[in-house]
């Protein structure tokens, strides 16, 4: 019972209050963040830009803004939007289409209720799921190994075979040949991982 009202709550400060909420979940290190959230400070160089490509609801947005001169966010799910708006932050600015490596149109599948649940990759399970299907514009991002050799950003990836197989082989590809190092998070301080070192295996580990 008192799970329940606490849960309801929640919800109700979050949605009367979103960056209220949000200052004070991050104060006491909410453990529902990710624990890559908190790297994102220190990886942030003071006067650059940061891309959020997948805003979601805007907490990794946030975070950036307050580290980075400004944030641009690619957000295509319109559900999104809002919690993106709320936040109130003069240096996000959000572009609401997805990236590709062509431009054109794409069929969006998202879990109502679950923002962070979506694809516009067929073969992803995601699609197998009674989800609610929209149509999104796709912006060109083939270009964009031009501006990581020239500009060397540094990246926070989200990879996982389970959403796309083969996914490792594809962002090896790209970024060993340009001289990116790989790198974990553990026991709170980033270390090295090598790319000859399948990280497939970290994935199917027991928490920790």
């Amino acid at each position: 019972m008192i799970g329940t009202l606490k849960r309801r709550l929640a919800r109700h400060l979050e949605h009367r209050f979103p960056l209220w909420w949000l200052k004070f979940r991050i104060w006491r290190r909410d453990r529902h963040f990710e624990r890559e959230f908190f790297t994102l400070g220190p990886l942030c160089l003071p006067g650059r830009i940061a891309v959020d490509v997948g805003g979601n609801a805007g907490e990794y947005s946030y975070w950036l803004s307050l580290h980075a001169a400004r944030v641009v966010v690619y957000e295509p799910n319109p559900g999104c939007h809002p919690a993106i708006s709320r936040l109130n932050r003069p240096n996000i600015r959000l572009r609401s289409v997805a990236l590709s490596d062509r431009s054109g149109t794409a069929r969006l599948v998202f879990q109502n209720g679950n923002s962070g649940i979506g694809s516009i990759a067929g073969e992803n399970p995601i699609f197998s799921l009674e989800n609610e299907p929209g149509y999104i514009q796709l912006t060109v991002i083939a270009g964009a190994m031009k501006v990581i050799l020239r500009d060397r950003p540094r990246l926070m990836i989200e990879v996982e075979e389970r959403h796309r197989a083969g996914a490792h082989d594809r962002v090896r590809a790209l970024l060993e040949p340009a001289g990116y190092h790989r790198f974990r998070l553990e026991e709170g301080r980033l270390r090295p991982l090598p790319w000859d070192v399948d990280a497939r295996s970290l994935q199917a580990a027991p928490p920790g």
